[in-house]
C-alpha cells in the first residue's frame, strides 16, 4: 500500500474518534486465546509503518494481545451500529480494561472510526486527522492491534513515546493532499464558523514526559505567494490539543505548490523554532 504522502490518494467519508488512556493493576488470570494476524491486519500494519518512516519514526510491531482487543471492540460497535470508546459498565468497557483482559498492561491509546471498508484504508483517514495522526507519530517502538468489522474500526497503540519534536507533514514531502473534508472529533475548526473542505492539516507535537508545550507564533505561507489563513489549535486555546500544535489553512491548498511552515514554541522548558518546506500533489 502506498503512503498518503505519495502518487495514490484515496479519501473516504467517515467520523473518528480518539481516546488515550494509562493502564495499571493486575492482569485478568484467563486471558483469552490470543489470535494471528490477518493479511487485511498486516497490510495496515505496513501502511502506518510507511507514513512512520518519512517522519524518520521506529516501526510500530504487531501485538496479539491489542489484535484482539481491537478486534472485540470493532465486532462490538458493529453489533450496536455504534462509535464509542466506551461500551457498558461490564468488566472490558473501555480501552484499558479490553488491553488487560487480553494480557497488556501500559498505556494505551484507542482510535476509531466509522463508514470504512477496511483496515489499511483507516491508516490514511486517522493520517489526515490531525488529533488522530499525532497518536500515530509517537516517537519509539510502539505495539499495535487494529480490526475493522462491518465499516467500524478499532485501532489500539501501546508503549511509551520517547521523547521528541515530529512534523507533520514532514520537511520535504511531496504530493501531499490539497485538501481536507474535516471529518475528525474533535473537530478543529469547532467554534469558528467554517466549513470545509479546509487545507490539508499541519501537526507540530512534542512527545515523552509532558513537555508542556507553549506556542509563540504559527504561519503557513506559499513559496511563491503570500500568507495563507489558518485555524490553530494549541494548548493555550485547546484542552484536547495536548503538547501539539494543529494548523489547518482554512481554504484547500493550491495543487503543486511548495509551502513552508514555521513554528515557534517552548516545550520541556526549551525554546523551539521549526520551520521547513513540502510541496502538494494535484488536487
Amino acid at each position: 500500500m502506498s503512503s498518503r504522502f505519495g502518487s495514490s490518494f484515496f479519501p473516504l467519508a467517515c467520523f473518528i474518534g480518539a481516546s488515550l488512556q494509562q493502564t495499571s493493576g493486575s492482569l485478568s488470570k484467563d486471558v483469552p486465546a490470543l489470535p494471528k494476524p490477518t493479511a487485511e491486519q498486516n497490510a495496515a500494519l505496513e501502511a502506518l509503518n510507511g507514513f512512520r518512516s518519512l517522519h524518520g519514526l521506529k516501526e510500530v510491531r504487531i501485538d496479539r494481545r491489542l489484535l484482539a482487543a481491537a478486534a472485540e471492540h470493532a465486532a462490538a460497535m458493529a453489533h450496536k451500529e455504534v462509535l464509542a470508546h466506551k461500551e457498558d459498565k461490564s468488566e472490558r468497557s473501555d480501552a484499558k480494561k479490553r488491553s488487560e483482559a487480553f494480557g497488556y498492561s501500559g498505556p494505551i491509546a484507542e482510535l476509531v472510526a466509522s463508514g470504512i471498508p477496511d483496515a489499511p484504508s483507516a491508516v490514511v483517514n486517522f493520517i489526515d486527522a490531525p488529533y488522530h495522526r499525532r497518536l500515530l507519530l509517537k516517537p519509539g517502538g510502539l505495539d499495535f492491534g487494529c480490526s475493522a468489522d462491518k465499516g467500524y474500526v478499532c485501532f489500539v497503540l501501546g508503549g511509551t513515546a520517547e521523547k521528541g519534536i515530529v512534523c507533520s507533514p514532514p520537511t520535504g514531502a511531496d504530493g501531499v493532499p490539497t485538501s481536507w473534508d474535516g471529518q475528525e472529533e474533535p473537530n478543529p475548526a469547532r467554534g469558528t464558523g467554517l466549513k470545509p473542505p479546509f487545507g490539508y492539516p499541519i501537526l507540530v507535537a512534542a512527545y515523552g514526559g509532558g513537555q508542556n508545550l507553549t506556542m509563540t507564533s504559527a504561519a503557513v505561507a506559499a513559496t511563491a505567494g503570500g500568507a495563507v489563513p489558518c485555524i490553530v489549535r494549541n494548548p493555550g486555546n485547546d484542552p484536547e490539543c495536548t503538547d501539539c500544535i494543529i494548523i489547518v489553512p482554512q481554504s484547500p491548498l493550491q495543487p503543486r505548490t511548495s509551502y513552508t511552515v514555521t513554528v515557534a514554541f517552548r516545550a520541556g522548558g526549551v525554546e523551539h523554532k521549526e520551520s521547513w518546506s513540502f510541496r502538494t500533489g494535484s488536487e
